[in-house]
């Protein structure tokens, strides 16, 4: 499935009574605001208003969002409104 890509931001941090811990995350696609988690695997240290890449169907108009643990992004890059089609090659 087709994937499309934006930032998002770590807005907190949680350890379930069972698993990993949680991060809990915020994003923007369309000028929609979106809410979702992801596990914390092991060697992963995110914080609260750390910011990532978050990867969605593009079908979907950015709901189901993954954050990226693994693609840290920095403060000055900003995506287009409807995300970008191709991950951008300063976050690689």
């Amino acid at each position: 499935m087709p994937q499309d890509y934006t930032v998002g931001e770590v807005t907190e941090i949680y350890h379930p009574g069972k698993g990993n811990k949680q991060a809990v995350f915020i994003y923007k696609v369309k000028g929609n605001a979106f809410e979702n988690q992801v596990s914390i695997q092991e060697g992963q240290k995110p914080e609260v208003g750390e910011k990532y890449i978050v990867q969605f169907p593009e079908k979907f108009n950015g709901k189901h969002g993954l954050m990226r643990l693994d693609l840290p992004v920095g403060g000055d890059l900003v995506p287009p409104k409807d995300g970008w089609a191709e991950l951008p090659t300063s976050v690689l």
